[in-house]
């Protein structure tokens, strides 16, 4: 009996002992803290729209330094929302790695389309239809668009149609600048001829520019690329050729 109250004892004793020693231990350790910031900009083959001085710049201007806090004092996921709200940049991911160096990780988004619009002013669409500014954007090899041009129709009918310009080669090659007239026809002018390609809306464009170029290849290869004045595939099914006033 008198061994089993001395085992007793001794159990308690030392499951107070390490529970006094693990409190002491918490209370006199260091929380971690973060010594650096290491930034990465992906995709940035063509252009860097978004660079590293931009994104110190933009946590200085949010009062952010993470540098020197413990790791349970930074809210990671709210620096991640606060660099998103640069319209360049698509996604922010930021972390910590063993080594105590907070990463963040920036996604920038890609224009496809250079828009100069007469009551909206100037500014790009991205791959996924977002309007981005023209700050930090060099002049790029993409549609130009002109006109009557609000931001809605800009990320929809013309983001639609600076997709399928942009993925097929002839095209890309061949259309120099995207114009909305002020009823909201969309006009296309090739950088051969002196004819335009009246398009209408951007709904089955793939198909009206298929049409326009068996047009080519089986009229204006025999007529002559400045016969025509405009190549007009507003309606569907349908390539009327209309010859310029004498």
């Amino acid at each position: 009996m008198a061994r089993k109250i001395l085992a007793l004892v001794v159990a308690i004793m030392l499951i107070s002992y390490l529970a006094i020693a693990g409190v002491v231990y918490r209370i006199g350790s260091t929380p971690p803290k973060y010594n650096d910031i290491e930034i990465s900009i992906t995709d940035v083959d063509d252009q860097a729209f978004v660079t590293k001085a931009d994104v110190m710049q933009q946590l200085r201007h949010a009062k952010i330094n993470p540098v020197g806090q413990p790791f349970d004092s930074v809210n990671t996921l709210a620096i991640s929302k606060v660099l998103e709200r640069n319209k360049l940049i698509k996604k922010a991911h930021c972390y910590h790695s063993p080594d105590s160096v907070l990463h963040i990780d920036i996604d920038q988004r890609h224009p496809i389309l250079r828009v100069k619009s007469i009551s909206q002013g100037d500014f790009y669409v991205d791959r996924e239809g977002f309007i981005m500014p023209v700050q930090n954007i060099v002049p790029m090899q993409i549609p130009l668009a002109t006109g009557n041009i609000s931001k809605e129709k800009a990320s929809n009918d013309l983001y639609v149609l600076a997709q399928y310009l942009n993925d097929n080669k002839f095209w890309r090659q061949n259309i120099t600048q995207i114009y909305v007239k002020t009823n909201g026809d969309i006009e296309l002018i090739p950088r051969v001829g002196t004819h335009t390609i009246l398009l209408g809306t951007a709904e089955n464009c793939e198909k009206k520019l298929n049409n326009v170029r068996k047009f080519y290849d089986k009229v204006l290869s025999r007529k002559g690329w400045n016969f025509y004045k405009v190549i007009n595939v507003k309606f569907d099914n349908q390539v009327v050729g209309e010859k310029p006033n004498k």
